[in-house]
């Protein structure tokens, strides 16, 4: 069968999003005390619950969110390394506005 989208194409097994929604866990949590190994296990966990779905195309989604409330329910949705880029432009906004 032949998509008319890259986004229709879902994988054929969970792999890749396993490893996906492991990626972005791991950077939602780097900054907390998170065990690589509980974090691997949760998306694991997440993804293969959300696999039999009909609809795969937001399983990343949904595991990443079920992962992330399971491992660091106070985390911020938004990477750390974004976070940081989003305060620094903030402040050279503050900035430019003062002179």
């Amino acid at each position: 069968m032949t998509y008319s989208t890259p986004y229709a194409e879902v994988p054929q097994t969970p792999d890749v999003f396993i490893n996906q929604v492991d990626t972005q866990l791991s950077a939602l949590c780097s900054r907390r005390d998170v065990s690589r190994r509980a974090i691997t296990e949760t998306a694991k966990e997440e993804v293969l619950a959300l696999w039999d779905r009909p609809v795969k195309a937001y399983i990343p989604v949904l595991a990443l969110r079920a992962a992330r409330e399971q491992i660091c329910p106070t985390a911020s949705s938004v990477p750390p390394a974004l976070t940081e880029t989003m305060e620094a432009g903030d402040r050279e906004l503050r900035r430019s506005q003062r002179d």
